[in-house]
């Protein structure tokens, strides 16, 4: 090794050591970065930071498929976000922002039960949306011993009504009556102060709702 270093001149010394620095932020994606031939592939091989979430969403993504009691929901869902959310990107903010919001999601739903920071007794109640996109401006969870009501609104006006609802590993499953079976409609992210943070499924549409009186 020091044979080769006095052989290096300076600008050579520094140039391989540029080469070495990139080749281990390569390394960092879960992908071999000498392949990388969409836009979103060459974002994530150009920025350290994207390389390591890149890397972390696949261990974690990994993690919760080997958990999963129905692991082709699991890759539906992972399919449905590189094709809707990630792949959309073009710039790096919004390739950043499209991880971290995957990333939340699948670590809400590896939740075990009991360490859920919601249960059922705390989600009963009117909750107004107050930051983000979600499916609901206003929605109210009711509970009549083993009845789960659920009913919405839209500019204060009734939208969902006589809907039922389930919580079930920190994530909120709501059916409309003319459905057949509950389908999901929150992972649960955090839930303090009498605030309720979710995201949609696929890691979209992030919000939080405040609860109500009404």
């Amino acid at each position: 090794m020091r044979g080769i270093q006095r052989m290096l001149s300076p600008v050579s010394r520094i140039t391989a050591c540029l080469l070495l620095l990139l080749g281990n932020a390569a390394s960092a994606a879960s992908f071999d970065c000498s392949k990388a031939n969409t836009t979103q592939e060459k974002l994530i091989c150009s920025d350290d930071s994207l390389g390591a979430l890149d890397d972390q969403l696949a261990r974690t993504y990994k993690q919760r498929l080997n958990l999963s009691r129905d692991r082709d929901s699991e890759k539906r869902s992972q399919i449905r976000w590189l094709a809707e959310v990630r792949d959309k990107c073009s710039s790096k903010d919004c390739m950043r922002s499209a991880y971290e919001g995957r990333l939340s999601v699948l670590k809400a739903q590896g939740l075990a039960k009991g360490d859920c920071p919601l249960q059922e007794a705390s989600l009963v109640g009117v909750w107004v949306r107050r930051s983000g996109s979600g499916f609901f401006e206003e929605m109210a969870f009711g509970m009549d011993g083993t009845e789960r009501g659920f009913d919405s609104w839209l500019h204060h006006r009734p939208e969902f009504s006589g809907g039922s609802w389930a919580l079930t590993d920190c994530s909120i499953y709501i059916k409309h009556p003319s459905e057949a079976e509950l389908r999901i409609a929150f992972r649960v992210t955090g839930f303090r102060n009498g605030q309720l943070h979710v995201t949609e499924d696929d890691g979209r549409g992030a919000s939080i709702y405040k609860r109500v009186d009404k």
